[in-house]
C-alpha cells in the first residue's frame, strides 16, 4: 500500500505533517529516491572544491528531487536549497543564489518549527550575496540579525559560524566605508583562520577580504602581504 493514513504518512519511522499527505503516494513509491536526494546533497558538498560544475549538477538534482517528493516546506528540503544557494554563491553566481536565499529565508521565518539557527544561516548567505552585489546597506541588517540570533544561542568567538558571520559583516562595513569597525572585525579573523583553517577556501576568503580592505585605505604593503599568504593575485 501507499502508507497513507487519515492524518499523515510514514517513511522509515519518520513522520511527515499532514500538509504533505497529498504527496504520500510519491513518498512511499520514491522512498529510495529520498535517500538518493540526501546522498546527492552530501556528495555535492564533498566535491565542491575539486569539481564545482559537478557539485552544481548534483546539488540541483538533489534540490529538485527532494522538493518534488516532500515539498518546499520540508526542513530537509530547505537545508538542501540553502546549500544549493551557498554553492552558487561560492562560485560567484550571486544573482542565481539570491532568490534561493530569499525564498528559503521566507519559508523558514513562516515556519513555527524552524530552528532559529537555520534562519541565521539563510540571513548570512543573503547578506553575503547582497554585499557582493553592491548592496552593502541592505546586507548589514541581515548580518546583524544573524549575529544576534547566534549570540542568543550562546555563540561567541569560539564558534566557527560566529567568526564567519563577523568577518562577513566586516567585509560589508568596509564596502560602506565604515573603516574602524570593519578593520577590527576583519583583523580579528585573520590570525584565527590561519591557525584553524590554513590553506582552506575559508582562509582565502578571509584573506581576500582583508587585503581588499587594506587596499581601500591605501595600506598597499599590508594588502600585498595578506594577499601573498592567502594565495591571491
Amino acid at each position: 500500500g501507499t502508507g497513507l493514513r487519515l492524518d499523515r504518512c510514514e517513511l522509515k519511522g519518520r513522520r511527515f505533517d499532514v500538509r504533505y499527505a497529498d504527496r504520500c503516494d510519491a513518498v512511499d513509491e520514491g522512498e529510495v529516491n529520498i535517500g538518493i536526494a540526501v546522498v546527492l546533497n552530501d556528495l555535492a558538498l564533498a566535491v565542491e572544491a575539486s569539481d564545482p560544475a559537478r557539485a552544481d549538477t548534483l546539488m540541483a538534482e538533489a534540490a529538485a528531487l527532494h522538493t518534488r517528493l516532500l515539498g518546499e516546506e520540508n526542513p530537509t528540503t530547505l537545508t538542501i536549497l540553502n546549500n544549493r544557494a551557498g554553492l552558487l554563491r561560492d562560485q560567484d553566481r550571486y544573482r542565481e543564489a539570491e532568490p534561493l536565499y530569499r525564498r528559503v529565508l521566507q519559508v523558514r521565518r513562516e515556519s513555527l518549527s524552524e530552528d532559529a539557527v537555520q534562519i541565521a544561516y539563510s540571513l548570512h548567505g543573503l547578506g553575503w550575496v547582497l554585499a557582493e552585489t553592491e548592496r552593502p546597506g541592505e546586507a548589514e541588517p541581515h548580518l546583524r540579525e544573524m549575529l544576534r540570533i547566534l549570540e542568543s544561542e550562546g555563540d561567541d568567538l569560539g564558534s566557527v559560524r560566529y567568526r564567519v558571520g563577523r568577518n562577513t559583516l566586516g567585509r560589508t562595513l568596509s564596502l560602506l566605508g565604515r573603516q574602524e569597525e570593519a578593520t577590527r572585525l576583519l583583523e580579528e579573523s585573520w590570525p584565527w583562520v590561519l591557525e584553524a583553517a590554513p590553506d582552506s577556501p575559508l582562509m582565502r576568503t578571509f584573506g581576500t577580504r582583508l587585503s581588499a580592505h587594506y587596499a581601500s585605505m591605501g595600506r598597499h604593503e599590508e594588502a600585498a602581504q595578506v594577499r601573498a599568504v592567502a594565495g591571491g593575485s
